[in-house]
């Protein structure tokens, strides 16, 4: 990959490459707050890791930076099994993170984070880059939840998000914006919010045509419509590039179980 140098900017940098027919970490640059053990022992040829912080959490003005890059071929998954808190802001500073994730040609490349919890006065700015080759799979889910520990906690969560998918030329192919909090969630307005109170979305991002996304966009529907603590839909990414699922929930409870279980019917329909 051609940004494979270590970037002072970033605090987790991982390369994933084919060696001896198997995917090995074949890079690394990790610091704090992050830590990466070897890859798990597995009897597929791909590579998996865990990545865990040693911080407690995101805090106020707090600047981080996570890359994950796949090599022509490798076969990699990036787990966090830990839900992140995002602390309350100081003075007005709210926390950034940018995740970047890179897949080249044939490369399949899952990244799997926890939701993020949002405590009262918590503020994140956070961006993710996606770059796709034509051949490449791409596989990721993002969420957050409101978690108040006290009864009578203060608000003013924010959080603001940007996503942006483009292939491997540099052209758009998704962008994706949001912004919440504490008064957009307590609104429960129909059709917005309602009841729901955690949030998330499974991205699938590989070139399929009408009727493989027709069999995801069924599973999905299936698989979900007697739950009463979630609602999910999906849809397709322009250009047959992709499908998206995005989940509502009661909970952050509801909301994990159900971005696992939407990331097992993408991973169903790819065999």
């Amino acid at each position: 990959m051609s940004d494979a140098a270590v970037d002072g900017s970033l605090q987790l940098d991982l390369v994933f490459e084919v060696a001896g027919g198997r995917t090995v970490l074949a890079r690394r640059h990790v610091s704090y707050p992050f830590s990466v053990a070897a890859p798990l022992p597995s009897a597929a040829p791909r590579a998996e890791v865990i990545v865990q912080s040693a911080s407690g959490g995101i805090y106020a003005g707090e600047r981080l930076g996570l890359r994950m890059c796949a090599a022509a071929g490798a076969h990699a998954v990036v787990r966090m099994p830990s839900a992140t808190v995002v602390h309350a802001r100081r003075r007005g500073a709210a926390a950034r993170q940018h995740v970047s994730l890179q897949a080249a040609a044939g490369a399949t490349l899952l990244y799997l984070p926890r939701p993020l919890i949002l405590f009262p006065a918590a503020a994140l700015d956070q961006a993710m880059d996606v770059t796709a080759a034509a051949d490449s799979t791409i596989v990721m889910r993002d969420g957050f939840l409101l978690h108040d520990p006290l009864p009578a906690a203060p608000g003013l969560r924010s959080l603001r998000s940007c996503l942006a998918v483009r292939t491997a030329e540099g052209h758009l192919i998704a962008l994706d914006r949001a912004r919440v909090d504490d008064g957009l969630i307590n609104a429960a307005s129909p059709g917005v919010t309602g009841a729901f109170r955690a949030f998330g979305t499974v991205w699938l991002v590989r070139r399929m045509d009408g009727a493989r996304f027709g069999q995801i966009k069924t599973a999905i529907s299936r698989h979900f419509a007697a739950s009463p603590d979630c609602y999910a839909s999906t849809t397709s990414l322009r250009g047959e590039a992709g499908a998206v699922v995005r989940v509502a929930a009661v909970e952050g409870g509801a909301l994990d179980v159900a971005l696992d279980a939407a990331v097992a019917v993408l991973l169903d329909a790819l065999v």
